[in-house]
């Protein structure tokens, strides 16, 4: 079984990655909002990665893509972060041949809303 504070913890990450990815694009990219990005993002993929074998197996194919979307996302972040010292104000963005798996992402967040009611 799921610990209700494992799955509030991540509801809450993904809920915070959502808010900031809006912000990131209002603010032209922001390398602070980016940061605050990686930061949620890590903490999806450490929680996850942490349940992952408790999820029924067709919520876990959602778990790993998530995971994996975000791992290579963190990869490329990291490659370009180390191009450069970045002003937080400055315009953060790199190319990423991995698109945002929306439909793991979705099914993730439906059940586990689910688990909380």
């Amino acid at each position: 079984m799921i610990e209700k504070t494992k799955v509030e913890l991540i509801l809450m990450h993904m809920d915070a990655t959502g808010e900031l990815f809006k912000q990131y694009h209002a603010e032209n990219g922001a390398y602070r909002i980016a940061k605050a990005l990686k930061k949620h993002n890590e903490e999806i993929i450490h929680a996850l990665d942490s349940i992952k074998h408790l999820l029924p197996k067709n919520h876990a194919k959602h778990a790993e893509a998530l995971i994996y979307h975000l791992n290579e996302w963190r990869n490329r972040w990291l490659a370009h972060e180390e191009k450069k010292a970045w002003e937080d104000s400055e315009r953060f963005a790199f190319e990423n041949p991995h698109t945002y798996p929306r439909e793991s992402s979705q099914d993730l967040d439906n059940y586990f809303r689910h688990l909380l009611t």
